[in-house]
């Protein structure tokens, strides 16, 4: 790399703790972009990796493997995407956005696009993505209500919120807490996320590269979420391994986890993807007797 290009490079300092570990996702769809039997491709990943001032080197000596990154990220294209067939002209919220690419993966030029992250990371966000009519950034706190309020009051249509590797930095009474206000926001909403098994988030916690996060939340059971609030639903939830969600790239996984994954049906539980809805009001007594 020329002296200039160096110099010319962005700093990623501003990203410390939970926010670093964005950089992960981005390193992985950016290498496995290069490969000829690709999970998926995202050329903009490289340009941005390209442009960082940070060692992303040190992921590969620590022993990241792109491939669960880039599968998660293609499986929630693929649910997103069929939402999308359903709902062209609704919006679509992506909570923790990071520096993902989601939008230039499956924009069809209807939807609205929320892209919500704390403001260091939104800052640094603008460097690579400008906002447009149809795409928003949202800086502030998951937390926070008043993102809610907006895209409730901006959009009429159908909304689909994403939250891909987010969750786990929380504990289950924060996230008790953002279901339901969630519900109360977005009824006849959609949410995807992913989430661990208990035993799978400890063996996840040994090889968590990134110091000052910490993975605290994991879920055993998919239906246990329909405790949270009345208003909530399970609609779906892809396990490990399972078809058609894996066909294609199950293969480049561990030997043993495929090995596991065939001897001991529960390991499928050890990674899901969730899709739930938030019920309308006037349904939630139906589904809930």
């Amino acid at each position: 790399m020329s002296e200039a290009k160096e110099k010319s490079r962005i700093s990623a300092e501003v990203l410390r703790g939970v926010s670093e570990t964005l950089l992960m996702p981005l390193w992985s769809r950016a290498v496995e972009s290069a490969r000829p039997d690709a999970i998926l491709r995202d050329p903009k990943a490289k340009e941005i990796v390209e442009a960082l001032d940070y060692d992303f080197g040190r992921f590969a000596r620590l022993g990241v493997d792109p491939v669960g990154y880039c599968s998660r990220a293609a499986i929630i294209d693929r649910l997103v995407s069929q939402w999308l067939e359903m709902h062209p002209a609704g919006a679509v919220v992506e909570i923790g956005v990071g520096l993902d690419t989601r939008f230039e993966r499956l924009d069809n030029g209807q939807a609205i696009w929320y892209e919500l992250d704390l403001p260091e990371v939104i800052a640094l966000r603008r460097h690579f993505f400008a906002e447009e009519s149809r795409r928003r950034l949202l800086a502030g706190s998951v937390f926070d209500s008043a993102w809610m309020k907006q895209v409730q009051a901006e959009c009429s249509a159908p909304v689909l919120l994403v939250a891909e590797g987010v969750f786990y930095f929380f504990q289950e009474k924060e996230l008790r807490e953002l279901f339901g206000q969630l519900a109360e926001h977005f009824p006849g909403g959609t949410l995807i996320f992913d989430c661990q098994s208990p035993w799978f988030l400890w063996y996840s916690r040994l090889r968590h590269p990134v110091r000052g996060s910490k993975l605290l939340w994991s879920l055993a059971r998919v239906n246990n979420l329909e405790r949270w609030s009345p208003g909530l639903k399970v609609r779906r939830w892809v396990g490990f391994g399972d078809s058609p969600y894996y066909d294609g790239h199950f293969r480049r996984f561990p030997a043993v986890f495929r090995w596991i994954r065939k001897v001991w049906p529960p390991a499928r539980g050890a990674f899901k993807i969730v899709e739930v809805s938030f019920l309308e009001v006037g349904n939630v007594k139906r589904d809930t007797k």
